[in-house]
């Protein structure tokens, strides 16, 4: 199992920040985050081509899978953006979100083309995808004044 200390904050425009060391296939990543006010967008991208794509930013939208954090679901208000979408592919099926500044917690499981996200506890959503079974992680940051904090991400690997 790989952790990672301290706590991380996304600001400053949109980008990713790319997890180099490995690439990986199936696990469990369990993070927390938080958002420090209403409307804050980031997300959690699993399975990216990585920082050496042609346009890496735009390789993961297209290839890799975001699970979202944004409250109020940039840009058009629709659950298929909302925090625990599979962004653009699948909504979540409830929002179980803590108030602006408190923690939440992610569970995100690949296993095969089989992704499950659980928000706080609860079971939020799952996916079949017929996207790349492989590759990076990174945390989205996504626009100014946006400021997600990250922190206790924590990964393992399944067969």
């Amino acid at each position: 199992m790989l952790r990672f200390g301290a706590v991380l904050e996304t600001s400053g425009g949109y980008g990713l920040f790319f997890y180099v060391k490995e690439q990986f296939t199936n696990f469990k990543l369990w993070l927390e985050w938080r958002e420090t006010h209403t409307g804050d967008n980031s997300g959690v991208f699993i399975r990216t081509p990585g920082p050496g794509a042609a346009n890496p930013l735009q390789a993961a939208v297209d290839q890799g899978h975001e699970i979202q954090i944004d409250d109020v679901g940039a840009p058009d208000g629709a659950n298929i953006h909302r925090t625990g979408a599979v962004y653009a592919l699948q909504a979540p099926t409830s929002f179980p979100i803590q108030p602006i500044g408190l923690w939440n917690t992610y569970l995100i499981e690949a296993n095969g083309p089989q992704l499950n996200v659980t928000l706080n506890g609860t079971h939020v959503n799952s996916y079949v995808s017929t996207r790349q079974g492989a590759g990076y992680l990174a945390l989205q940051a996504h626009d100014f004044p946006t400021r997600v904090q990250f922190r206790n991400l924590q990964i393992k690997k399944v067969p």
